[in-house]
């Protein structure tokens, strides 16, 4: 299961915790990029899910495997970080290099996170393994993950998807930043609260379709939610 709510919450507590302005030689614009990069950075290896979602129907196992592949590669996150780097000029040049490395770093933090927490390998050296390179690191290889268990760590996504917009929320209140955007933030806090109840419920009853109501809700509404409500709450990110 991905937790895209808890991988955003991570990004943006290592943000406000390691991002000060006076931490960056260009001051407060590359630090504001370096900000909203780790939050952004630690979402978007989960992006895949788009391309893969029609296989989310037949076969999820098969479509996790591959969701954890080339975006979950610290290869591909490199040539990103670099092209970012390399390409960013004129006013927004010092914004561009400081999200460059940010999102690197917010990949970097989802990717450690994958590994430990959510009993499934990536493929960290993808495309090597094309070469005969081993790419696959898989700390819980020898663990059968309990239907049941798997089940309930999908419902946790809302779980942890609401706690991302509180945290969100209780940082905009505190640096008056997007406070137009609250009411609408606090109303989708309350559905994931809702839909925390539903999933969980639906664990115990559903077995393997649980995953296609699952993936269905996730892939074509709330994960788009999540990157909807990241983008439209940049500058409470930039002010952490």
């Amino acid at each position: 299961m991905s937790q895209a709510g808890l991988h955003g919450l991570a990004g943006a507590c290592i943000a406000k915790a390691v991002v000060k302005p006076q931490d960056t030689p260009e001051g407060s614009e590359r630090a504001k990029g370096l900000k909203f990069g780790f939050v952004l950075g630690a979402l978007i290896p989960d992006v895949d899910f788009f391309v893969l979602g029609p296989m989310y129907l037949f076969n999820a196992a098969l479509a996790l495997k591959m969701h954890r592949s080339f975006t979950h590669s610290i290869l591909t996150t490199a040539v990103v970080v670099g092209v970012i780097w390399l390409l960013a000029s004129g006013p927004r040049r010092d914004y561009l290099r400081g999200f460059a490395l940010g999102l690197g770093g917010g990949i970097l933090s989802h990717l450690v996170m994958d590994v430990l927490m959510w009993f499934s390998g990536i493929e960290w050296l993808w495309p090597l393994g094309y070469l005969g390179v081993p790419q696959t690191l898989d700390l819980w290889a020898w663990l059968e993950v309990p239907r049941v268990v798997s089940n309930l760590l999908g419902a946790a996504d809302y779980l942890f998807f609401g706690l991302y917009y509180l945290f969100l929320a209780a940082a905009a209140r505190r640096t008056g930043t997007c406070q137009g955007f609250l009411g609408r933030l606090r109303l989708f806090t309350n559905l994931q609260w809702a839909f925390f109840a539903v999933y969980t419920l639906l664990a115990f009853f559903l077995g393997g379709l649980f995953d296609i109501a699952h993936y269905a809700m996730f892939i074509l509404v709330f994960f788009p939610m999540c990157l909807y409500v990241t983008f439209k709450m940049r500058e409470t990110i930039h002010a952490l």
